[in-house]
This record gives structure tokens, sequence and C-alpha cells, in this order.
């Protein structure tokens, strides 16, 4: 799928969804994101993933 747009460069977000693994799908197969790291449920109830977008990575 290719959408009428193109993001460019996005920075920190937080985005609360239900889906962890949909969103995910959404975001990298639609939208082009990367994964930057991922928090399983251990470490955080329910995980989160990080996703990045043409950003700078300053933590790395």
């Amino acid at each position: 799928m290719n959408p009428p747009f193109a993001v460019q460069k996005l920075g920190h977000v937080v985005v609360n969804v239900s889906d962890l693994e949909a969103s995910r799908r959404f975001y990298t197969e639609v939208l082009g994101f990367k994964v930057s790291d991922i928090y399983p449920g251990n470490m955080m109830p329910g995980g989160m993933v990080f996703l990045r977008c043409n950003g700078t990575i300053a933590w790395r």
C-alpha cells in the first residue's frame, strides 16, 4: 500500500494502542517507519515498540 503522503521526519511521539502488533505492522509496513527498540511485556506491562522515521537516534 502506498499512502498519498510521505512522512519526512518524526521526532519522539508516544501512541498508546490496544493492539501493539497491529500498530507496529501499520507504522512499519504502511508508513515505512523502522523499529529502533522493543520492550517486551516483562520489561513494560503490555510491551512497547519504539519506532523512527528518518530521525537521528541521539542515544545510540
